[in-house]
C-alpha cells in the first residue's frame, strides 16, 4: 500500500442507539511493486464493524493504478465509560492486506488527534455518556 488517507471528517449516520460511524479511507497504490488485496478493517477496543460486510473492502490495489476509496461503518465495541477513558489503542484500526510476496499481514490505520476527537464525540453520544448510568460506575 503506497499511501493511506483517512477522511478528515468522519460521518455519523442515524441517531441515538442506532447511530453508526462512517470512516472514509482512500488507498493510493505505489508506482511500482506487487499488487495487494485490501481485505477488511477489524475493530479496536473502541470500535467494532457494524456488521459482517461493514468493514470489508475486498478490492485489489494495483501498482500505478487508481486509488481505491472505501466507506467503513462502525459501532461502539463497548460503552463502558472506564474502557473509553483508559483507552490507549482505540485510535488505531488493523487493516488486513494480502499479497503474493508476504501472504497476509496487518497494516494499521492511525487516526489524527482531530479524528480521534470525532470518534470520542460519537462514542459519548451513541453510548449516552452523561445521560445514562454506567453500571460499573454505579453508586
Amino acid at each position: 500500500v503506497g499511501r493511506i488517507d483517512i477522511d478528515d471528517e468522519l460521518t455519523v449516520d442515524g441517531d441515538g442507539e442506532d447511530a453508526t460511524l462512517v470512516i472514509g479511507v482512500t488507498f493510493t497504490p505505489p508506482e511500482s511493486g506487487e499488487p495487494v488485496r485490501l481485505v477488511r478493517v477489524d475493530g479496536s477496543t473502541l470500535l467494532a464493524p457494524a456488521g459482517p460486510e461493514a468493514a470489508t473492502i475486498e478490492r485489489e490495489l494495483e501498482p500505478g493504478g487508481p486509488p481505491v476509496h472505501a466507506d467503513l461503518t462502525f459501532i461502539p465495541n463497548r460503552c463502558d465509560v472506564h474502557v473509553v477513558a483508559e483507552d490507549r489503542t482505540g485510535g488505531i484500526l488493523p487493516l488486513r492486506v494480502e499479497g503474493e510476496p508476504f501472504g497476509s499481514s496487518p497494516v494499521y490505520l492511525r487516526f489524527s488527534e482531530p479524528q480521534k476527537a470525532q470518534i470520542f464525540d460519537y462514542l459519548a453520544e451513541r453510548c449516552g455518556f452523561g445521560k445514562k448510568q454506567d453500571p460499573l460506575n454505579a453508586p
